[in-house]
């Protein structure tokens, strides 16, 4: 059984009143694909950029009429940006690399979100910075966060939505910014956005058991009790013991040891 992915069907960007005039693609090289890194300085979400009509038209020609594999949307800044659980993540200008990447990927590809938290903290790692991966889909260092991934399938892609605290963190939360932890050698946004493409297209291409692997060698608040909550159910003690072979978390809960394949880790472990 697979982590779940978001499932939206018709058009979500009609849920979006961006004109992105502004937009551009940036000359930086694409590991993923020949498509174009379209950079927008302050949209509502990636997310809806990078399935708009005029976005497609425009970069990808008159006659597209869905993203393809390897398209890029890039922002500065999201307004509006969307994360697990119906959270709202808005970020201020040039703080964090923001992106959606488009993946041609069946929606039941293992470990889609962990991924990209890998691939995020091999980036981290590079810049100096050690960080761990919290199951299903944040990036951690020390017990703030330092990035987020959502992935949404739409239309036969797959839809992936990175933002990283590179320069600042939010404030009022639990977060942290690479700067901020101290990381080397940090450029200009285009500079990271072109570093963390290189490293998320080696994660895409990786194979299925060396992820798991590499996964379990970082698994954030491993063999730590957290509170999990799972949908719609008060939250219990549980200990986190790994991830399995497709995903799931393997906690061990007063009733045994499971794999749970929804839910999330609230709070610092204990």
């Amino acid at each position: 059984m697979q982590v779940p992915i978001v499932l939206l069907k018709g058009d979500a960007s009609a849920m979006n009143h961006d004109t992105y005039e502004s937009a551009r693609v940036l000359s930086i090289r694409n590991p993923l694909s020949d498509a174009p890194v379209v950079y927008h300085p302050r949209v509502s979400s990636t997310m809806d950029m990078v399935s708009d009509p005029t976005v497609l038209r425009r970069f990808l020609g008159s006659g597209a009429g869905a993203p393809v594999h390897g398209l890029v949307a890039a922002a500065g800044r999201q307004l509006a940006g969307r994360g697990t659980h119906g959270r709202h993540w808005e970020t201020d200008d040039d703080a964090a690399v923001l992106m959606t990447v488009v993946i041609d990927r069946p929606a039941d590809w293992p470990f889609a979100s962990i991924r990209f938290g890998l691939a995020v903290r091999a980036y981290a790692a590079s810049r100096g910075v050690s960080a761990t991966v919290k199951w299903p889909n944040d990036v951690m260092v020390d017990t703030s966060k330092l990035a987020g991934v959502l992935c949404e399938w739409r239309g036969g892609l797959l839809h992936v939505g990175v933002g990283v605290n590179v320069f600042a963190s939010p404030s009022g939360c639990a977060a942290v910014s690479l700067r901020e932890a101290r990381a080397s050698g940090l450029g200009s946004y285009e500079s990271e956005l072109k570093l963390l493409l290189e490293h998320i297209a080696r994660y895409v291409d990786e194979e299925t058991s060396r992820v798991h692997e590499e996964l379990n060698a970082c698994l954030y608040g491993a063999g730590k009790r957290f509170m999990f909550r799972m949908p719609d159910a008060l939250p219990a003690e549980a200990r986190v013991c790994g991830v399995d072979e497709v995903g799931g978390l393997i906690v061990e809960t007063e009733s045994g040891r499971r794999s749970v394949y929804a839910g999330r880790l609230e709070g610092s472990p204990f």
